[in-house]
């Protein structure tokens, strides 16, 4: 059995149900209007890149009601959600494997605590 297509809203565009003569299931039938904010799609976007633990953030901080000093909601500001995207996705702390020491030197990281110029790298 196969599962029901879901339709794939967008804000600022209502679709309104119309009932299919054949089958008797709804359908959305979009509603044309002024076209969406070019801000609503870069925020729609990134949302959809976001994994499912900086979901879960977003959906936190939505519940709380942060806002910013413009006194927008936290979750649709776009800097914001980039920090949620790469607060939540792994990423190698040493690029490429190496981290420069208190010389200048690149070494790689064997999984040991490394001196760096910043401090102690320890990886993982």
């Amino acid at each position: 059995m196969a599962r029901p297509k879901k339709t794939v809203e967008v804000p600022g565009q209502e679709t309104k149900p119309t009932a299919d003569v054949d089958t008797g299931a709804l359908v959305g039938e979009q509603i044309t209007g002024t076209a969406p904010d070019p801000a609503i799609i870069a925020r729609n976007t990134l949302l959809a890149t976001i994994n499912e633990q900086g979901t879960a953030i977003i959906a936190r901080f939505e519940e709380l009601g942060f806002t910013d000093l413009a006194d927008q909601q936290l979750t649709e500001n776009t800097e914001f959600l980039e920090l949620v995207k790469k607060a939540t996705t792994a990423a190698p702390a040493a690029p490429h494997g190496h981290v420069t020491n208190e010389e200048g030197k690149a070494q790689p990281v064997a999984g040991k605590p490394v001196l760096t110029e910043r401090g102690w790298h320890i990886p993982g």
